[in-house]
């Protein structure tokens, strides 16, 4: 009997999913399916995902589609009894971060996050290879012949640079270089197959990059910006290196430097001991910066703060622990990091509230 009542119950659910298929919006060919849905299961593989909140009354599957027609690949995750829009399977954080940066361009009436997610390796693969044009992909290809552009296999010297964002649309590449440079900063694309990264920036050192690149946090809309290497050819950076020698960078430079967005920090006596909120700790300074700018980049600026070779990562600073503690309910209101707590920290006096 108990047999078949399961068998009954398996007919059902079957039925159920072929109605719920067939009743699925139809979307153009060349999107993503909308039929997908995902529930949290940890023996599957973590991969970093796109997450979306509607900043008002709309539910979770009207986000999905809204989504799914503009071209994004959305989905609905179910973790802890929740249910949640994502969009994008990303082994790689900078890739999670420019699919961001896409989005928040392209969607209106939405909070954007990046998350984790634990889905089939199938799912993640299908992902990657994208979804199926119906053009061959010879006519689809992108010219390869723009003034602006710097192709890949670029003979000349390695250099730390800002990306800006990462785009399929040649047109709106060239409209954020163009805003870049109207802001003061150098701006360059390249071409990698059919995307197009905007970049800004050619530094043999890396703490100019990381400086350059507060600077752009501070003085434009670019939230979300990380930094990557690149070649680029040797009188790029000559003439980028004069101008920046002659002009200095852009923006309050000052006054960015006493923020703690993007900074690294060691525990020093004789500074500030305050009150911090803290996200996670390592033995990895890479992989502190990651995590540092992902919350930066979700709104939080965040911070290295290394203590006994430890390196931690840390956002906000402040006198009072009522303050540290609203701060610290803030992040988890509104993030994945529901392990957030407050601790202390020395920290110059600047940035400390």
């Amino acid at each position: 009997m108990r047999n078949t009542r399961g068998k009954r119950f398996s007919a059902f659910l079957l039925a159920l999913a072929i109605v719920l298929t067939l009743s699925a919006p139809a979307y153009a060919e060349g999107s993503y399916a909308a039929d997908q849905s995902y529930r949290q299961d940890r023996s599957q593989e973590s991969v970093y995902a796109v997450k979306l909140l509607p900043t008002g009354e709309e539910s979770c599957e009207a986000l999905r589609d809204r989504l799914l027609k503009a071209g994004f690949d959305a989905y609905l995750y179910e973790a802890e009894g929740k249910t949640a829009v994502l969009c994008g399977k990303f082994r790689e954080m900078t890739d999670a971060l420019a699919y961001r940066g896409e989005i928040g361009e392209s969607v209106e009436d939405v909070k954007v996050f990046i998350s984790s997610a634990w889905l089939p390796a199938e799912a993640i693969d299908v992902f990657e290879a994208g979804p199926q044009e119906s053009a061959p992909e010879e006519t689809a290809q992108p010219a390869t012949t723009r003034t602006t552009c710097s192709a890949q296999d670029t003979v000349g010297s390695e250099v730390y640079t800002v990306a800006l964002s990462t785009v399929q649309d040649i047109s709106y590449a060239e409209a954020l270089v163009e805003k870049m440079q109207k802001a003061g900063f150098d701006a360059f694309i390249q071409e990698n197959g059919n995307s197009f990264r905007v970049m800004s920036g050619k530094f043999h050192d890396i703490c100019n990059a990381l400086l350059y690149r507060d600077c752009i946090w501070s003085n434009t809309d670019r939230t979300d910006t990380i930094i990557v290497t690149t070649t680029v050819d040797e009188s790029e950076i000559e003439a980028f290196t004069e101008d920046y020698e002659t002009n200095g960078l852009p923006g309050p430079i000052k006054d960015n430097l006493e923020k703690p967005t993007g900074a690294y920090y060691r525990e020093k006596n004789g500074q500030v001991l305050a009150y911090t909120v803290q996200f996670s700790a390592g033995f990895s300074f890479s992989g502190a910066e990651r995590t540092r700018d992902a919350m930066s980049a979700a709104g939080f600026p965040a911070f290295v703060y290394e203590c006994s070779r430890v390196y931690e990562i840390m956002t906000g600073a402040f006198y009072s622990r009522e303050a540290a503690d609203a701060y610290c309910q803030k992040i988890k209101d509104n993030t994945a990091e529901s392990d957030a707590y407050v601790t202390t920290a020395w920290l110059p006096k600047s940035i400390v509230k």
